[in-house]
């Protein structure tokens, strides 16, 4: 028991481990996502306006404010029962300027808090789109709880949000995959948080952004009193539910002993050797017992095999052919034992199916193993009955009988009590652990938002923070050209972390900088928020733009699939010194296969294949 208990708190310290492990991962990349969210709808869209000309100063300024808001707030993990009333969320929107915005929220809309997020997130975007790209003149937005099949029911959380526009529209085709608008903050951040978003539009008839999202369906929970009576429950939901703990009789057994079959072996094996001793004597004392030795043998080894199978589980035909096979072995002995042998020890056999039934009766639903006792005792009732006299009166008889028939029933109906004992402990220990490796994950994930999200916001809050409040605070002038000019620098350097998340260090976006602003065209693409090569890239675009002169048009494409990220680096015009430079820090980084430098007149390009980080 001792090292049973021993296997037992070294796995739950490991399943602690990985959930833990596992909260921390989901921690990272639901920040990722929320971050990269943020960066795109509201620090791009704050410092691609203050570049612009011609934007009223007070727009500018409500925007920068909110970017930094955004920045400073610390993310916020999923809760269980928190909900926000994403009516009221909607409601609170603003109509992109030219436009009439008309809002349709029936009743309240109450979902998680991530959930809101993501759904207000999203329709903020379609409303920047409609007012950068559809010239529309009117926006609808509308609000139904319940999918579209089910309108009116809001009380479960699931709701449809739609945002239409009567602008020009576009072919469905000119949606590139690329498209970081509707791709990442629409159709990503909708998908993150387990919902749906889908874009329609058409050429001339304007566009309708449609967001859906329902609650993940939960396990059912069974009682534990029902639990009790059947000894084969659920928790949680199938296969142990979401929480982890063992739905049936042996699951919650082993999570209270570990291997259930060392306790087993110390309740059935000592009886059995107790047993077979007394059968050898009896047997060698009364003539013509021979066969209920071989029968008592077959028994024995037939339990054996059983207590070895515990572990795995006895199939119910398997059990219900041993249980035939003891009960006939104990009523059939009566043919060469007679009935008054139930007054003592001679009537072993009787009490021999105790192992059996005591075993069955722990690992399989106890009705099987009671049924296997009421016909054995039902069996030698009759016997007793229909046979002659085996005592002067009835009392007599029943105070000789009652002993027979309580030896096999104390056994079983002792195995069942501490069976579901044993099981009911093992629920409680595995519903504890389960809650406790539950808050441990949750306090992985927490922390590791918080991490990441101060960790980026640390790289980002050297330039880009301090300028955005200072612009949100009035402290700098957003007419200012040489303010839209800084802006229009640290848009671009945000954009190339959105499309390199983690990636540039402070070194490189000063390189970056520099160069846009000695006139270089720099476009830093990637089709997917999988991992990138940080050192590797780091080390393509230090190499490219150290080398004088300043390139004219420097283009990095990253394409990430599979582990393996390719790297397209293009600069225009072709330069040998840079060729050559390129091609040394490659050979030195060991990029890996399908590295190519190659040099014209006209650009020196690079491609590689590395294994993404």
């Amino acid at each position: 028991m001792r090292a049973a208990g021993a296997r037992a708190d070294l796995a739950q310290r490991r399943v602690r481990a990985a959930r833990a492990a596992a909260g921390r991962a989901e921690g990272r990349r639901e920040a990722h996502r929320r971050f990269q969210g943020m960066l795109h709808d509201e620090v791009s869209t704050a410092l691609q306006a203050i570049s612009l000309p011609g934007v009223p100063v007070a727009r500018l300024r409500e925007a920068a404010s909110g970017a930094v808001a955004a920045l400073a707030a610390a993310p916020a993990g999923p809760g269980r029962k928190a909900r926000t009333d994403l009516a009221a969320v909607v409601r609170a929107l603003r109509p992109p300027p030219g436009t009439v915005l008309a809002i349709e929220a029936t009743g309240p809309a109450l979902v998680p808090p991530e959930v809101a997020d993501a759904a207000a997130g999203a329709a903020r975007e379609a409303l920047r789109n409609v007012e950068e790209h559809a010239g529309a003149r009117s926006v609808r937005l509308r609000l139904r709880g319940g999918p579209p099949d089910r309108p009116g029911a809001a009380a479960d959380g699931e709701f449809t949000l739609s945002i239409t526009d009567d602008g020009v529209g576009f072919a469905a085709g000119e949606l590139a995959a690329s498209s970081v608008g509707l791709r990442r903050s629409v159709i990503r951040r909708m998908a993150a948080v387990g919902g749906h978003a889908e874009v329609r539009s058409a050429p001339g008839h304007g566009t309708t952004v449609r967001l859906e999202w329902r609650p993940p369906a939960a396990g059912p929970a069974a009682d534990e009193a029902d639990e009790a009576e059947t000894g084969a429950g659920t928790v949680g939901g199938p296969a142990g539910g979401p929480t982890g703990v063992p739905a049936d009789t042996l699951g919650r057994m082993r999570a209270a002993v570990g291997d259930v079959r060392r306790p087993l072996a110390a309740v059935c094996l000592p009886f059995l050797t107790a047993m077979g001793v007394i059968a050898a004597i009896h047997t060698a004392r009364t003539p013509g017992t021979g066969p209920l030795l071989v029968w008592y043998a077959l028994l024995t080894a037939l339990t054996v095999a059983l207590l070895l199978r515990a572990a795995s589980g006895i199939p119910a035909l398997v059990a219900g052919a041993a249980c035939a096979f003891a009960v006939a072995g104990a009523l059939g002995s009566f043919l060469v034992l007679p009935l008054a042998s139930l007054a003592d020890y001679t009537s072993w056999p009787v009490g021999a199916v105790t192992p059996l039934l005591t075993l069955l009766v722990i690992v399989r639903p106890a009705w099987e193993a009671l049924t296997a006792l009421a016909l054995e005792q039902v069996g030698i009732a009759v016997l007793v009955a229909t046979g002659p006299p085996i005592a002067p009166s009835v009392g007599a008889t029943m105070a000789l009988l009652l002993p027979a028939l309580l030896s096999p029933a104390l056994g079983v109906i002792t195995g069942l009590a501490l069976g579901r004992t044993v099981a009911r402990l093992g629920g409680v220990t595995a519903r504890a652990e389960a809650d406790r490796s539950a808050s441990l994950a949750t306090e992985a994930a927490r922390r590791a938002r918080e991490e990441l999200h101060q960790g980026r916001l640390a790289d980002l809050g050297q330039e880009i923070l301090p300028f955005l409040a200072a612009t949100g605070s009035g402290r700098c002038a957003p007419d200012d050209p040489g303010v839209r000019d800084r802006a229009r620098l640290l848009a671009g350097a945000v954009r190339d972390e959105i499309h390199l998340p983690g990636v540039l260090d402070r070194t490189v976006r000063e390189l970056l900088s520099a160069a846009r602003r000695a006139g270089c065209v720099v476009t830093i693409q990637s089709d997917s928020d999988d991992p990138h090569p940080p050192a590797f890239l780091r080390l393509l675009l230090t190499t490219a733009l150290t080398c004088a002169p300043t390139p004219r048009e420097l283009v990095l494409t990253v394409n990430a699939a599979a582990g393996v990220a390719r790297a397209s680096l293009v600069v225009l015009p072709g330069d040998e010194w840079r060729a050559r430079a390129l091609r040394e820090a490659v050979a030195g980084a060991g990029a890996g296969t399908g590295v190519v430098v190659a040099d014209s007149a006209t650009s020196t390009w690079v491609e590689a294949d590395v294994r993404a980080s």
